[in-house]
């Protein structure tokens, strides 16, 4: 995301689903047709904050995770936070800066019937 233009930009070519799902091993990273996967990279934070900038960066992570499950539900499809996960599998697999920490998941899709 690029908040000066308020657009998205391609980091990548592919489909990284399949590799995704293995690194992280939960079935629904595999089923989701879309896995929305926020990253962060503390030192934007710290180095006007200091330590206090970690929290900051959490604070913002849960905040946009809200909102996208907000705007998931309102379309009629579900999702589920993941946030366990192992780091460096998941950055290898999306090529992310060495200064970029993956930081949540969230496989969107439709929703179940409880069964």
């Amino acid at each position: 995301y690029r908040p000066a233009s308020h657009d998205l930009a391609r980091t990548a070519e592919g489909d990284h689903q399949p590799a995704l799902a293995e690194a992280v091993g939960q079935g629904s990273i595999e089923l989701a047709p879309l896995v929305i996967v926020i990253t962060g990279v503390y030192q934007r934070t710290t180095q006007r904050y200091g330590d206090r900038g970690t929290r900051f960066v959490h604070i913002e992570v849960g905040l946009a995770a809200e909102n996208a499950c907000l705007a998931v539900v309102a379309a009629g499809l579900g999702s589920v936070t993941v946030g366990a996960f192992p780091d460096d599998h998941v950055t290898r697999v999306l090529g992310l800066a060495s200064d970029e920490q993956p930081l949540l998941l969230l496989p969107v899709g439709w929703p179940r019937s409880p069964e």
